[in-house]
C-alpha cells in the first residue's frame, strides 16, 4: 500500500475516533480468525493498524491479503469471508457500517 493511502487511512481512523463512533480495538494472534462479513448480522468495517491479514472464503482457499493501513468492508458479498491473523500480531479497529455511514451522511 502507498504511503499516501496509508496516510489517508490513518487520517480516517483518527477522525472515527475523535468523533466517538463506537468502535472496537482488536488484537489477533497469529493463526486468529475474525469474521469480515457479516451475514445476518450488523455489517462491520475494519481497519488494520499493524500486521498482516489473508482473506479467506468459506471454502478456506486464501483469496486475498490486507495489512497496515487496510479498510476492509467486504459487506457486499453474499458469501461468508474471514481474516486470519498471518503475523504474530495484528491490531486492527472495528467500526459498525451503519455508525460511520450516518456520521458522514
Amino acid at each position: 500500500m502507498s504511503t499516501n493511502t496509508q496516510n489517508q487511512t490513518g487520517n480516517l481512523l483518527a477522525s472515527l475516533l475523535e468523533i466517538n463512533i463506537p468502535s472496537e480495538k482488536m488484537i489477533l494472534l497469529k493463526n486468529d480468525k475474525i469474521e469480515l462479513t457479516s451475514i445476518n448480522k450488523e455489517p462491520y468495517i475494519f481497519i488494520i493498524v499493524s500486521g498482516v491479514v489473508g482473506i479467506s472464503s468459506n471454502t478456506n482457499a486464501m483469496i486475498d491479503f490486507a495489512g497496515e493501513g487496510d479498510l476492509l468492508d467486504y459487506n457486499a458479498y453474499s458469501s461468508y469471508l474471514s481474516g486470519q491473523a498471518l503475523t504474530d500480531k495484528v491490531t486492527i479497529w472495528r467500526f459498525g457500517q451503519m455508525d460511520i455511514f450516518t456520521q458522514i451522511a
